[in-house]
């Protein structure tokens, strides 16, 4: 079976079990309902949140008030640490796409953590290494190639954050955001998004259902992406 594309990897999985169990075991453990802001762009890095259940997206507003997806967030995912790191506001909001749970933990109890856990530290700095890599690879993107050329990568991604493989082959990905959240992902506008959807099943590359897409051949996507 094919691999997926590698993107940055979710930050619990990274860390040894007894890294990740404390980890787990400190802030205060909080829960929001869908379409709810967990962290808000401008607000000061005086906290991180660890996601345990439900995913989130990374929204980040223009001075026009237009609005980019940046990324879909999910269990194990750790944010708001490069404002602590930092000292420095948010550059970002996350909102919950479908009801969450997430362990706020402070500033400074974060700070300790990563003081006293050679992993946390490393793969803390991995983990900014990488979504800075992977931001600046989307932001390349968006200069390159046609909506159903990014939309076909943006499905590889996908693929790679939440994909389940199918017994009668192929990768299913169940999306909790809506058709206009994954347009403002690439960004693009949704007519053209669905122009481009339909383009990828008359390839027989993807089969469309409500919130979920299964992708019929991954390495033929992938080829598309590279032609």
């Amino acid at each position: 079976m094919d691999e997926a594309t590698p993107t940055p990897a979710v930050f619990a999985k990274r860390l040894s079990a007894s890294t990740a169990a404390h980890l787990r075991t400190l802030g205060t453990l909080q829960s929001y309902k869908r379409g709810a802001p967990v962290l808000h762009a401008g607000e000061p890095g005086d906290s991180v949140i660890l996601l345990l259940v439900g995913r989130v997206k990374v929204v980040a507003r223009g001075r026009n008030g237009s609005e980019v997806v940046l990324a879909l967030g999910q269990p194990g995912d750790l944010y708001g640490e490069m404002a602590v790191l930092g000292e420095r506001p948010r550059m970002a909001d996350v909102v919950a796409v479908e009801d969450v749970e997430v362990r706020r933990i402070s500033a400074e109890a974060f700070r300790r953590f990563l003081a006293d856990y050679d992993d946390a530290r490393r793969e803390t700095l991995m983990m900014n290494f990488a979504r800075l890599a992977y931001a600046n690879e989307q932001r390349l993107e968006q200069t390159q190639g046609d909506v159903t050329y990014r939309l076909a990568r943006r499905l590889l991604d996908l693929v790679a954050e939440n994909g389940k493989p199918l017994a009668e082959g192929g990768w299913r990905i169940d999306l909790p955001w809506s058709q206009r959240d994954l347009a403002q992902s690439l960004p693009a506008s949704e007519t053209s998004v669905d122009l481009a959807l339909r383009r990828l099943r008359e390839l027989n590359l993807v089969d469309t259902r409500y919130r979920t897409m299964v992708i019929l051949d991954l390495p033929a996507l992938r080829a598309f992406t590279q032609s």
